[in-house]
């Protein structure tokens, strides 16, 4: 999606921008059967992008095929320029033949080189509205002005990478051996993982499973039976075989992005219907106040201590970026009742900016996926006070004690919409 953010008002000044963006596009982890799809990754896992001096260099054209042949020798440079040299012999991962999920050179869930494309691009954007136009970085990365957060995931990293190095490209100047490292902060373990739900606690997965019994759900449930039916059909597979219906719609939007057609039995009216169900599914679970608080209030509340940290004039980053997922954003956009509704697609972003008045009175702005968007009852730029207010009411008070489930609850999500979307599964 593209990027757009209004003109800072006359007279107004920009203090903090946030952005919270979903991973580009990746390969895909729900598998159609008997699928001749060849996926072929040339994106270097250990986050050191195979990248050229020139921008039409960085990412072939193709990143997947449909031939069912065998693939070619895998060789990135093909592809690329080589690496600034750090060393004299490089290894790779390469998957055994027939023994990979995916055919090809790629795992399951891995970017690709038009996930990292989406984020280059989405960098290159951002570069020309916070420095070519509003001036409020530097031309050159300069450490001091930005801070970069990732979940420990490759895609992610990746994803974030890319994103820098689109909007402060690499100087054509950089000596061979000259390396410039730039830290990505991540944080070990699910448990401490603010940006997703935490698999440990279970007072989230009891509200998604309860939200899963209800007689709405149980009913848009029902309506999709039919389809499963038929598609177990044409997979030749068991209903307790059949992925959910979250895969499913990640699994088509993969194959989209990257121009491979669904098989023929699957026509755009069960699309719609995947499209709907799926959308309904985010929207209804993640507008509960026990997801908000628990699923993503502990992000919330940094989003909040920075928001406060730069209107109080403190030292510190002015543009920081997480780079996290679909449950990221949908979760972030929720909790601050502005979700609109529909799954984020691949390299969804947020862009949440804190602007000064004439008179120093703090304004916040928030833009999603190319337009702006209002928090509850405010116009185009929100009060700081209201808007901290609103952080303030889905922001944990005790994380640990609140994550308590009720007694009768054993723990376990209902299903795999619970396990992956409420429990980082």
């Amino acid at each position: 999606p593209p990027f757009y953010r209004a003109p800072t008002p006359e007279g107004w000044t920009l203090k903090l921008v946030q952005i919270i963006t979903r991973h580009g596009a990746r390969t895909p982890y729900t598998i159609l059967p008997n699928d001749p799809t060849v996926w072929y990754c040339n994106f270097d896992e250990v986050g050191l992008p195979f990248t050229s001096f020139f921008p039409d260099h960085y990412f072939p054209s193709v990143s997947a095929s449909l031939s069912a042949s065998s693939p070619p020798p895998y060789d990135p440079l093909q592809y690329a320029s080589p690496p600034v040299p750090m060393t004299t012999r490089l290894y790779r991962r390469r998957y055994e033949q027939d023994l990979e999920v995916l055919k090809g050179n790629c795992s399951e869930g891995q970017l690709t080189a038009v996930g990292a494309s989406q984020h280059f691009k989405l960098g290159t954007q951002m570069r020309q509205a916070y420095v070519t136009e509003s001036k409020f970085l530097s031309p050159t990365l300069t450490p001091s002005e930005i801070y970069i957060r990732s979940t420990d995931v490759a895609r992610t990293i990746q994803s974030a990478s890319m994103f820098m190095l689109g909007m402060f490209p690499v100087p054509v100047t950089l000596s061979p051996g000259l390396v410039d490292i730039i830290d990505i902060h991540v944080v070990e373990g699910s448990g401490t993982e603010y940006m997703l739900p935490s698999s440990s606690c279970y007072a989230v997965i009891e509200a998604c499973n309860k939200q899963q019994e209800t007689p709405q759900w149980i009913t848009q449930y029902k309506s999709m039976l039919p389809l499963q039916k038929y598609l177990e059909t044409q997979w030749k597979i068991t209903q307790e075989e059949f992925p959910w219906w979250g895969g499913v719609f990640n699994m088509k939007e993969s194959r989209a992005f990257h121009g491979i057609p669904l098989p023929p039995y699957m026509n755009s009216s069960m699309i719609t219907q995947i499209d709907n169900y799926c959308n309904y599914e985010i929207t209804t679970a993640y507008a509960n106040s026990t997801v908000h608080t628990l699923g993503i209030g502990r992000f919330i509340k940094v989003i909040r201590d920075n928001i406060q940290r730069s209107a109080s004039g403190k030292a510190g980053a002015k543009f920081m970026m997480f780079s996290g997922h679909d449950i990221t954003v949908a979760l972030v956009l929720s909790a601050l009742g502005t979700f609109p509704g529909t799954w984020p697609p691949f390299a969804s972003h947020i862009s949440i900016e804190l602007l000064a008045d004439q008179n120093n009175k703090m304004y916040v702005a928030l833009y999603y996926n190319g337009e702006q968007r209002s928090f509850p009852g405010c116009d185009q730029f929100c009060p700081m006070e209201t808007v901290i207010a609103l952080m303030n009411s889905v922001i944990p008070t005790n994380f640990k004690q609140q994550c308590q489930a009720s007694p009768a609850f054993n723990g376990v999500p209902l299903d795999n919409f619970s396990k992956y979307m409420c429990a980082n599964g």
